[in-house]
């Protein structure tokens, strides 16, 4: 949409009184910007609205835009409410549970599912509900794209992923065009994380990322921009980017 168009949705989305109706409003409006640079900017804009939102059952199937939008937004609590809500409602509702399976991954990422509830048979889960099915190349392709991202976060983070699942991704192009830094800079940022020297490692990460979107890097870069950070103690922060990595590419 044009910037009056967004405008115009935005006075309607605060004029709406009806819940419902207000969530499938901004079902539309997240749908049209995820996996865009405009989603973290407008999740952030209708983080209110969405903190205001009562979670309810007849909004279940809202779960996972709110979940991530407000993830995106940073409201770790507000979408805990709506992931608790999937996770109670689960357990005998097997549409509710694809729901539920729809955000596990990026809740993992983000601390909001524990260690205790963590589970990689629901990992497959996520990927058999989200894998395209009978979609063009390019939406295939672009769903192994963001599996690769997804299990290399994890696995950053410590989470084992199964080999079957890495297997899964062999039908995707061998090679993709993604952007990788200079070899000395990566040996530059190994040595100031086995010293470490955080401020050095900070700066090469930077470096590092560059001016590049999430998106257009190497997921194997991600995965060691994630782990440098949790070795030299800025574990919060390594969750932090992990989540922009993320919302970045879609998930």
């Amino acid at each position: 949409y044009p910037p009056l168009g967004r405008a115009l949705i935005y006075r309607k989305v605060l004029m709406e009184n009806v819940a419902l109706a207000k969530a499938e409003i901004l079902n539309q409006v997240f749908r049209l910007s995820r996996g865009s640079e405009l989603y973290e900017q407008t999740s952030r804009l209708y983080r209110r609205t969405l903190k205001n939102l009562a979670v309810a059952d007849d909004l279940m199937w809202f779960a996972p835009v709110a979940v991530r939008a407000l993830l995106a937004a940073g409201d770790r609590a507000t979408a805990d409410l709506w992931l608790k809500a999937l996770r109670e409602g689960s357990a005998n509702n097997r549409e509710i549970m694809s729901l539920y399976y729809q955000v596990y991954p990026l809740a993992r990422l983000t601390g909001l599912v524990s260690d205790e509830d963590w589970d990689a048979i629901k990992l497959k889960s996520w990927w058999e509900i989200t894998k395209p099915n009978k979609k063009g190349i390019d939406e295939i392709d672009q769903a192994h794209a963001r599996a690769a991202v997804l299990y290399n976060l994890l696995e950053a983070q410590g989470d084992k992923i199964p080999s079957n699942l890495w297997e899964t991704l062999l039908h995707e192009p061998m090679h993709r065009p993604t952007f990788m830094p200079n070899p000395a800079l990566w040996q530059i940022l190994n040595e100031a994380v086995v010293n470490q020297r955080r401020g050095e490692a900070v700066l090469a990460i930077l470096l590092t990322l560059g001016n590049f979107r999430p998106a257009q890097l190497n997921p194997l870069v991600l995965r060691q921009v994630i782990v440098s950070l949790d070795n030299i103690g800025l574990t919060s922060e390594a969750r932090s980017v992990a989540l922009e990595v993320a919302i970045a590419n879609g998930l």
